[in-house]
């Protein structure tokens, strides 16, 4: 447990004479456990492609979207990295799910495990994505949902409106 902490040491020699000094009163030097390996990994930001309106055009209907998290672990910093021998770099798991999706959308998540989320919308709407990340010492990081907005345009073939002939139609050969 994080916090300050008084130990005492007591040494005896063979003939049975003792002294005994404390860690952690006042005129000693102190001894404070810290944080290190007890700090769950932050979701800082998902980052989308393709970019979401205004800075892009956003996802469309039969478009590959991918989600890509910034990941922080207050144990990779270089405060707990020089506490150990050799340092121990946090590695992540990646739980990624689909909490929801427009009304007869039949999309799937490529990967459930992989650092980044990749699916194909097939239906216009908003799909919510759902991504727990956990560290090397099994301590997870609060869900955080990201709202994907696809747009029907693009999803749509070219229609012809009206024809108009042309007046005259020059002959092969002919400018």
């Amino acid at each position: 447990m994080a916090g300050p902490y008084t130990l005492s040491f007591t040494v005896t020699d063979s003939t049975g004479r003792s002294a005994t000094e404390q860690l952690g009163t006042t005129g000693q030097p102190s001894l404070t456990a810290g944080t290190c390996g007890s700090n769950p990994p932050t979701i800082q930001s998902v980052a989308q492609t393709p970019a979401p309106p205004p800075a892009g055009a956003g996802a469309g209907v039969g478009m590959t979207v991918q989600l890509v998290p910034t990941v922080d672990d207050a144990d990779n910093d270089a405060t707990c990295q020089g506490q150990t021998n050799p340092p121990a770099i946090q590695t992540f798991t990646y739980a990624w799910t689909l909490a929801s999706a427009p009304a007869g959308s039949r999309a799937q998540l490529l990967s459930s495990t992989s650092p980044y989320a990749t699916f194909v919308p097939d239906v216009a709407g908003d799909y919510d994505v759902q991504l727990v990340v956990t560290d090397s010492t099994r301590r997870s990081s609060a869900p955080l949902d990201t709202t994907v907005t696809v747009s029907p345009c693009g999803s749509n073939p070219p229609t012809i409106t009206s024809l108009t002939p042309a007046v005259a139609a020059p002959n092969i050969g002919e400018a």
